[in-house]
């Protein structure tokens, strides 16, 4: 389970994972902008949605940032969704995650280096993850060196093209 700001993801025991809070952003996996606060009637319980991670996907972990989710998928990829206007979602553009059509079949994973990670962290406009190679990469809002990589630029990383995959810097843990 992961708690952020105004939203809440748990993982259950099956690997769904069912998200309930604002949801102005799409940040609930739902396919919507309307919230689930919880609040009301027929808003949790058995009528809580899972989210849609994807034909046969399950997840093995969420963690929720400010404005956004990412999962571990049993497949080992990362799945984010929600609010990417700073590219914390992986994707390569700044577009929200937030639709119907963006999810289950349409989620896309974030496109990392190698196929494969371990964890994975989401922040304030930004997420993090090990990966397969034992490296940590971080994308999405760099203001201040939040993202590691000490190249004297804060320029966001992940909302444009060519800026993940290969292109993803390694997130300087040694000085």
């Amino acid at each position: 389970m992961s708690a952020g700001y105004e939203s809440t993801c748990a993982v259950l025991d099956n690997g769904s994972v069912r998200c309930w809070g604002i949801n102005s952003d799409g940040r609930t996996g739902l396919g919507t902008t309307s919230g689930r606060t919880g609040d009301a009637d027929g808003e949790m319980g058995d009528d809580l949605p899972n989210v849609e991670l994807g034909t046969g996907r399950t997840a093995a972990s969420i963690s929720v940032g400010y404005s956004h989710v990412c999962a571990l998928l049993d497949d080992l990829s990362i799945a984010c969704w929600g609010d990417n206007g700073q590219g914390q979602l992986g994707i390569g553009t700044n577009n929200d995650v937030d639709t119907a059509a963006e999810m289950g079949a349409g989620l896309e994973t974030a496109d990392l280096p190698t196929t494969g990670s371990s964890s994975v962290s989401s922040g304030w406009y930004y997420s993090c993850a090990v990966i397969e190679d034992g490296t940590v990469r971080c994308w999405g809002m760099d203001n201040d060196g939040r993202l590691g990589v000490y190249d004297g630029v804060d320029d966001d990383i992940g909302d444009e093209s060519g800026e993940m995959g290969s292109e993803l810097q390694i997130t300087n843990l040694y000085m």
